[in-house]
This record gives C-alpha cells, sequence and structure tokens, in this order.
C-alpha cells in the first residue's frame, strides 16, 4: 500500500499490534460483527472493545 494509506497504516501499526494484545488479557470482552457498506460492496466489520479499547477490522466483501 503506498501514498497516505499506506504511510497511515505504517503510522498506527505497532499501536494496532499492543491494541490486540492487550484485548487477548482482559476478563470480559466484547465482539460483535455487522456489515457495512463500502463503495458499491458490503463487507464485515468485525468489532472487539473494552471500556478503554476498541479494535475495529474489515473482513472479506460478500454479495
Amino acid at each position: 500500500m503506498s501514498g497516505v494509506p499506506g504511510q497511515a497504516a505504517e503510522a498506527v501499526a505497532d499501536s494496532l499490534k499492543l491494541i490486540r494484545a492487550l484485548l487477548t488479557l482482559v476478563h470480559v470482552l466484547h465482539a460483535d460483527e455487522t456489515t457495512t457498506r463500502i463503495g458499491s460492496g458490503r463487507r464485515w466489520l468485525h468489532v472487539a472493545c473494552t471500556e478503554r479499547l476498541t479494535l475495529l477490522g474489515l473482513g472479506a466483501a460478500f454479495a
């Protein structure tokens, strides 16, 4: 990935690794998935969170 999206991904990579690691250590974790539309397609949006941490991730596209 290049340009601004690539630079942004590099800038937050270490923070995302830390958040993922911290989420695996908690006793109560909320996890959910829902769909979202991006352009003309639909994607799964996965959420894992606590009161202080939130991790969002886009899953595979589907029809």
